[in-house]
């Protein structure tokens, strides 16, 4: 970024009021007189002892800058550097070149007459941070409005498909509640503007917003087990025969060893001789009967 003329020139004023270049054909310094104070043509031509010819004036590379180069004799030249029309600096070139740095303006007079210039980039001002906005202060909220409390009136008891009792509450017109079995809480329906509805062990229970409550099953009933048949033994037949069954006590059989067969007689036995007697005949005389029973006559 190339140096503004503004602030090169302020640069220049503010550093050159009391800054003194040296000059010399040797050293090719710079001489300033005093705060914008030319150098009169008097002092120079009697320092140098020369003739000054005004030769040209040179537009320096910083904008309102100008050299007016004045030849003093055979490679010896000068040229007054001028900001706006005063002077702010000389430079003296003698047998070689002179140069100079005015605030980070460069200016360089050879030997033979030639200037040339050039400036140092200005770093950039840091730019001031913007102010803080100030924020918005929030616009306060308004405080809600308290709710009306509603009140939860037992209206009654219904009873379920299964017989589970659900006791039914009233809040408000449209707004119903439903405890599912009692004491014994196993749900809660709730119906605030719409239809609630639940479904426990088979049976599904619907709540509208208008406190109607209904139930239906969603599986079968389970059939009831029957009643169990006591078992009854059957009487037993009667026996034709009156006397009862005894069992027969078992006599004990004596140990008795078996005797020995006898041995086999090999004589045969003599046959007996025939009876050649007769029969006696009969008695006629008849046998008389007893005086009483149970008496024997042993006469």
């Amino acid at each position: 970024m190339r140096t503004t003329p503004r602030a090169l020139r302020v640069s220049i004023i503010a550093t050159t009021a009391a800054a003194a270049l040296s000059l010399g054909a040797a050293s090719g310094a710079v001489a300033a007189t005093g705060q914008h104070a030319p150098v009169s043509v008097e002092s120079a031509v009697a320092h140098g002892k020369a003739k000054r010819v005004y030769v040209k004036t040179v537009k320096l590379a910083a904008k309102g800058h100008t050299a007016k180069v004045y030849k003093l004799g055979k490679a010896h030249y000068q040229a007054v550097v001028l900001f706006h029309g005063k002077q702010v600096g000389t430079l003296t070139a003698k047998g070689r070149a002179a140069t100079a740095n005015l605030n980070g303006l460069h200016i360089k007079l050879s030997s033979a007459g030639a200037v040339s210039s050039w400036a140092d980039r200005a770093k950039p001002a840091p730019k001031p941070k913007p102010a803080p906005k100030p924020e918005p202060k929030p616009a306060p909220k308004p405080e809600p409005k308290p709710e009306p409390v509603e009140r939860r009136e037992l209206v009654r008891i219904a009873t379920l498909v299964d017989g589970t009792p659900a006791k039914v509450y009233k809040l408000s017109a449209h707004h119903w509640q439903a405890e599912i079995g009692g004491n014994l809480q196993i749900g809660l329906l709730d119906a605030d503007g719409f239809t609630d509805s639940a479904e426990n062990n088979g049976v599904r229970v619907e709540l509208t917003d208008t406190g109607g409550i209904s139930s239906v099953r969603t599986d079968p009933a389970p059939e009831p087990d029957p009643a169990p048949v006591p078992d009854v033994a059957p009487a037993p037949e009667p026996d034709a025969d009156p006397v009862p069954d005894v069992d027969p006590v078992p006599v004990p059989v004596p140990d008795v060893a078996p005797e020995p067969a006898p041995a086999p007689d090999a004589d045969p036995a003599p046959a007996p001789a025939p009876d050649n007697d007769p029969a006696p005949a009969p008695d006629p005389t008849p046998v008389p009967a007893p005086a009483s029973p149970g008496q024997v006559d042993l006469g």
